[in-house]
Formats: C-alpha cells, structure tokens, sequence
C-alpha cells in the first residue's frame, strides 16, 4: 500500500498549502498509469523499461543489440512484481498497441504526466502562485518543456472553463 511519509525537511516552516500542493503532485505521479514518471528520470530509463514490460509478454519484440542487457536486467528485475492478472492486461495492451502499428512519443507522455499532476497540485493547493514556485523549483527541461511553459500551461489551465467546472463540483468555486 502506497504511503507518502513527510519528512523534516518538508514540513520545516511550511503551512498546510505549501504541503498540499508537492503532495498532490507526488499522489498524482503514484498513479499506476503515472508511477514510470516518479521513478525513472530520463526518457532513456522509460524506454528500456518499456521494452522490459513489452519483451516480458512478448518474447519476439526487437530490441536495439546495444541496450539487449540492460533490458533483459529491467525484465528480471520487474518479473517478480508482475501479477498474473497485470501480465495478462499487459498482453492484451501489447497486441493492441503492435497490431495498431502504433508509435510511442515519451516526451509528450512525461509532459503529459508533469501536466496532469500540476493540475492537481493547483486543484488541492488552490494557490497559483505557490504552484508556480514549486514548478520553478522543476529540474529544467523535464520531459522536453521548461518550468516557465509549464507554468504558463498552467495558466492557461486556471482560467479555463474545465477548471471552473471542476471548482464548483468541488464545492470551492466562489459563487455570485
């Protein structure tokens, strides 16, 4: 069972809002659909683990010779991890994906992975202004996009009517 444990170093001199925005963000990234992006740090470790899971269920998949051992290490290492019914959903993905001759772009999915969880730092902090700073604090080009386009994508999420929509349903929009 995933748990987030806040150290010292965290909550050192910081109120509840400036927890909630680096919180939501990690939660958001915890996500099954997401977790690749919290741990693996380059798109170079996405994709030999990618070709891990693929190989894993697909045995015949072709790997470039020069990253064959360090793919095969990921897959031993994922084997054990790997539920039987997760197995199973992943051949099912597989053949989808390789009879649709479909193409993987990784830069856009960890942008798209950052992105998402920005917003819901932004929706469960409520401060625009402290999620700037935190996406400030971002290593620089992360997934291909610097803090300052993250930030204005951001923006841009803020004002729209999505977002909106959402704060009402939550129950936080400010009525007339």
């Amino acid at each position: 069972i995933p748990s987030v444990v806040a150290g010292q170093g965290m909550l050192a001199g910081r109120g509840d809002k400036d927890l909630a925005y680096p919180i939501a963000v990690f939660l958001t990234k915890l996500r099954p659909e997401h977790f690749l992006r919290l741990t693996l740090e380059t798109n170079t470790e996405l994709s030999i683990a990618l070709m891990a899971a693929i190989r894993m269920v697909m045995p015949t998949f072709n790997v470039p010779p020069q990253q064959q051992q360090i793919v095969d290490q990921y897959m031993q290492a994922m084997r054990p991890y790997v539920q039987h019914a997760a197995i199973e959903h992943l051949q099912m993905v597989v053949q989808r994906f390789v009879q649709a001759k479909g193409q993987l772009d990784l830069g856009k999915w960890s942008q798209s992975v950052d992105l998402t969880a920005h917003r819901a730092g932004l929706i469960i902090g409520n401060d625009l202004t402290l999620a700037a700073r935190f996406i400030g604090q971002d290593p620089v080009a992360v997934g291909g996009m610097l803090p300052k386009d993250k930030v204005r994508e951001l923006v841009m999420y803020a004002i729209s009517p999505q977002y909106f929509e959402l704060r009402q349903l939550l129950g936080i929009a400010i009525s007339n």
